[in-house]
């Protein structure tokens, strides 16, 4: 019982490795398929897998697989809380900045009872961050380092032709207009 019980944990973790990198992979082909990263990361196999996606999505498991557990939960936990925050910052700055963009929903307070709806999770979310270590700001200052090169050399190897970026008009890859309103009668 205990070695069945042991592939079968082994076979589950397997599969939830293979959904996560599956699912990375197509986020990383829809990017690219929306714009925003070179267009080789849209190409797809012979069964519809996003290759070239595919095989960045492993190759960063791997790398961060020679971390210890502790210290990839931590730096992931951080790179969650900084996220977090972003969104309810988008939130309301989009509330303040663009009063008139169309929504599919409806909060029914204003601008100041949603950032005072926010503030005492913001509150614990840098809570969590004040207990991180030294090691997971460190790995994080680097992650945004890197992702700002990253940004720059996409934008500049657009502009030089080194590779070429589906819809490079800024239409394509921003915000959708809304839906056309019907006539009231």
């Amino acid at each position: 019982l205990k070695a069945w019980t042991a592939a079968g944990a082994a076979a589950c973790n397997l599969a939830l490795y293979q959904a996560g990198t599956s699912s990375h992979a197509r986020r990383v082909a829809g990017m690219a398929e929306r714009g925003h990263l070179p267009e080789i990361f849209a190409e797809r196999g012979r069964h519809g897998a996003p290759t070239y996606a595919l095989a960045i999505s492993a190759s960063i498991s791997l790398g961060v697989g020679f971390f210890p557990f502790m210290e990839i939960l931590e730096m992931m936990n951080l790179m969650a809380c900084v996220v977090i925050l972003v969104e309810y910052a988008a939130f309301v700055r989009l509330r303040v900045s663009r009063p008139d963009l169309h929504r599919p929903y409806r909060i029914p307070i204003g601008t100041l009872g949603c950032a005072a709806m926010l503030l005492p999770a913001a509150f614990f979310v840098l809570l969590l961050m004040a207990l991180a270590t030294w090691q997971s700001y460190a790995a994080f200052g680097v992650t945004v380092a890197v992702g700002g090169l990253l940004n720059h050399l996409q934008s500049a190897g657009g502009r030089r032709g080194w590779w070429r970026i589906r819809g490079d008009d800024l239409a394509y890859a921003g915000v959708p207009e809304p839906p056309p309103e019907s006539p009231r009668e």
